[in-house]
């Protein structure tokens, strides 16, 4: 049985794409960092689009793992979007 597409662009050749779980660490205050589901499967155009839509230019950004296209659909993380964990943090918490 084929998957049911929720929303556009999140099936790809019968599977859900995936994402990326991505974290911004600033070089003082909070060490543990903030993290961000990115709705793209590349680790290094996820940690770009938060780097420049989210992190300052001090700050570590790094890829920490995959995550799975349910999650991304959970969310509702549109593609090439991103949610932050934390949105008490760094204010809204979706950035187109």
């Amino acid at each position: 049985m084929p998957p049911t597409v929720l929303s556009i662009g999140f099936v790809q050749r019968g599977r859900m794409k995936k994402g990326r779980l991505i974290r911004v660490v600033k070089p003082f205050g909070n060490t543990r960092g903030v993290g961000y589901i990115v709705a793209l499967s590349d680790p290094a155009r996820a940690t770009a689009r938060v780097r420049e839509q989210a992190a300052a230019l001090e700050d570590k950004v790094e890829d920490v793992c995959g995550v799975s296209g349910a999650l991304i659909q959970w969310l509702n993380v549109p593609p090439g979007d991103f949610v932050c964990l934390d949105p008490k943090i760094y204010g809204a918490s979706r950035h187109h």
